[in-house]
């Protein structure tokens, strides 16, 4: 579901007033950084300035950051394949979805309709799950490496430079969780 910045605000901080715990809760939100322009970038600080913000509402909540650079294709493609190459585009992970999941999508928009995705979804094992951990941890641990420091907006850090996620800490952490 794809919902604009400021009605998703809204959403965040409509749903922690609702909240009614007495203990701790963590909320995990998954975000795609989309680009190195400017207006994107803009748009992903102002998401983690809110979920900063909406932990000051009073509400025992506390967020965490899942992001993935450029988009949340890349995670979907690391079930299947080390996907380490910069991409200078958004619309570059078509031909990779196609050539990974054996389907000949005209477009991402026609990718991203619901039934497609569930197919998708349904080819993906567990095993292609604790894959796609590896491998993006795998690329986490490269950028380290090679020295690139992430950035940080409060007490959230996320790499600029793609490919980079960190959706497989919170996966990792519910396969763990599960005792798988």
């Amino acid at each position: 579901m794809f919902i604009s910045i400021l009605r998703y605000v809204k959403i965040l901080k409509s749903r922690v007033k609702q909240i009614n715990a007495i203990s701790a809760q963590k909320i995990t939100n998954i975000v795609d950084v989309e680009s190195k322009n400017s207006d994107a970038l803009k748009r992903f600080e102002k998401t983690l300035k809110n979920m900063k913000d909406a932990e000051k509402l009073g509400k025992p909540i506390k967020f965490d950051l899942a992001y993935s650079n450029f988009s949340f294709e890349l995670w979907l493609l690391l079930h299947k394949i080390d996907c380490n190459q910069s991409l200078s585009c958004i619309d570059n992970y078509l031909r990779l979805l196609n050539q990974t999941f054996n389907r000949e999508f005209e477009s991402l928009r026609q990718f991203k309709r619901k039934e497609n995705c569930e197919n998708i979804m349904e080819q993906l094992s567990i095993d292609d799950v604790k894959n796609a951990v590896i491998r993006a941890k795998n690329l986490q641990l490269k950028k380290s490496e090679d020295g690139l420091i992430p950035k940080k907006y409060g007490k959230y850090s996320y790499f600029c430079d793609n490919p980079a996620t960190s959706v497989w800490v919170i996966v990792d952490e519910i396969l763990k969780t599960c005792g798988v």
